[in-house]
C-alpha cells in the first residue's frame, strides 16, 4: 500500500495517530491525500473516519480504493473489501457488508478470516445454512478457530440442532475457557434445553470477565429474561 520509504514512514505514523487521536489523523490524512498521498493517505483517512463513527463513509472509501487502483495486488484489494464489509456491519448495513465480503472472497477465496466474517454476517440475516457453508470452509482451512466454532454453534442452535451446537461450543471452550462469546452462546444452549441455572452461571461469568460492552449488555438482557421466566 505504501509508495516508497518516505510514504511508508508517513503511512505508519498516520495509522499510529489514527489509533491515538482519530480527529487529528483525519485532518493529517486529508491534507496528505490532497497533496497526492494516494492510496496510503486515503486508507489512513478511512481508518480515522471509522474510529470517529463515520462508518458508511469509511466503508465507501475502502470499497472505492479496492475498485479503483489496478496497481494494487489482489490480496490487498481483498483486504480492503474485507475492511469495508466490517465497516458496513458496524453501520448496520448487512447487505452492503455481504456484497463487500463476497467481493473480498473472490480475490482471496481461502482466507479463513474473510469466511468467518461473511459467515457471521449471513447468520445475522438468518441465512444460517449459507453461514454454515462459510464457517465449515473456514474450519477446514483453520481447524479449531474459536470464533468460527462459536458462530457455527449459533447457526446449529438456530437450525434446531442442539447436539451439534453443544459439540461446537464445547470445542470452543476447551480451547478458550474464558471466551465471552462462547460463554454467552453456551448459556443460550443451556437455556434452550431448560437448564436455567447453568445458563445463569455462564452469563454471570461473562459479566465477571468484562462488565461493560455489548456482550455484557446481552448477558444482562438474558439474565433478566430468565428471571421473568422463573416468576
Amino acid at each position: 500500500m505504501t509508495q516508497g520509504p518516505e510514504a511508508g514512514r508517513r503511512y505508519t505514523a498516520c495509522m499510529q495517530l489514527a489509533r491515538k487521536d482519530a480527529g487529528q489523523a483525519q485532518n493529517a490524512a486529508a491534507d496528505w491525500h490532497a497533496k497526492g498521498g494516494g492510496v496510503p493517505a486515503m486508507h489512513c483517512l478511512s481508518v480515522a473516519l471509522l474510529s470517529l463513527g463515520y462508518y458508511e463513509q469509511a466503508a465507501e472509501n475502502m470499497e472505492a480504493l479496492a475498485r479503483g487502483d489496478d496497481k494494487l495486488s489482489a490480496a490487498l484489494r481483498g483486504d480492503l473489501y474485507g475492511q469495508a464489509g466490517n465497516a458496513w456491519n458496524i453501520a448496520g448495513k448487512p447487505e452492503r457488508a455481504l456484497r463487500a465480503q463476497s467481493a473480498a472472497l473472490k480475490l482471496k477465496p481461502d482466507d479463513a478470516d474473510l469466511l468467518i466474517d461473511r459467515g457471521i454476517t449471513l447468520a445475522s440475516t438468518a441465512r444460517y445454512w449459507d453461514a454454515l457453508d462459510d464457517l465449515n470452509r473456514a474450519l477446514e482451512i483453520a481447524p479449531g478457530r474459536v470464533e468460527a466454532l462459536v458462530f457455527r454453534a449459533t447457526a446449529w442452535r438456530k437450525l434446531g440442532s442442539p447436539e451439534l451446537a453443544e459439540e461446537d461450543i464445547d470445542r470452543a471452550l476447551r480451547r478458550a475457557p474464558e471466551n465471552r462469546n462462547a460463554l454467552l452462546e453456551r448459556g443460550l444452549i443451556f437455556e434452550a434445553r431448560g437448564d436455567l441455572a447453568a445458563a445463569r452461571s455462564d452469563w454471570l461469568r461473562v459479566l465477571d470477565l468484562a462488565p461493560d460492552g455489548p456482550l455484557a449488555e446481552a448477558a444482562r438482557g438474558n439474565l433478566e429474561r430468565i428471571d421473568v421466566k422463573r416468576r
